[in-house]
């Protein structure tokens, strides 16, 4: 499969954003289901701004083929937004702008376009190191410390296409063939 064909097949993205660490996640069109892909370390102190910038930039080439990036977002468990809610959305503000910008100039197919959803991320850390330690467990006698922020980024991302809105969404734009 060429490079290009490669990466058309990876149409929703997933961001578990922190101010230190972003998980990512991709998920394709052939089965739609999440795979974690990477962790963006992101300098102490960075900006909402700069850390979306930064992203985009870590990943422009794969954003290509993109629909859909789907970010969680850190409600209270009262359902009310916090600090790092409105850190987060402002995050995505910046990004959706980048992607906007991308699709204007071409480096992202204008057919598909891309938008930011923003996606409750409630318990997907949770999962996400359920996952890491069910990993560890097997790998007997071996200490396993890693970051779960990419597995949570793909447990958000999962949860995003489980509730069909993923599908519904890369059908539904505007000159898509398959409508």
């Amino acid at each position: 499969m060429d490079r290009k064909k490669e990466l058309n097949r990876w149409v929703w993205w997933g961001l578990d954003v922190g101010k230190k660490y972003i998980g990512v996640a991709r998920a394709n069109r052939d089965h739609g289901l999440a795979f974690p892909y990477t962790i963006i370390h992101l300098k102490q102190g960075a900006s909402a701004s700069y850390a979306a910038h930064f992203v985009y930039q870590q990943l422009h080439d794969q954003w290509k083929g993109a629909h859909c990036v789907v970010v969680g977002e850190p409600l209270l468990f009262s359902g009310e937004e916090g600090t790092m809610a409105r850190w987060v959305r402002s995050f995505s503000s910046v990004l959706e702008k980048k992607l906007i910008q991308a699709c204007e100039n071409g480096s992202v197919d204008p057919y598909h376009g891309c938008k930011v959803v923003l996606w409750d991320e409630c318990f997907s850390t949770e999962e996400a190191q359920k996952r890491v330690q069910m990993f560890a467990r097997k790998r007997k006698g071996k200490e396993h410390r890693t970051r779960c922020d990419d597995q949570s980024a793909a447990c958000i991302l999962q949860s995003y296409l489980d509730h069909g809105v993923g599908e519904t969404d890369l059908f539904s734009s505007p000159g898509c063939p398959y409508q």
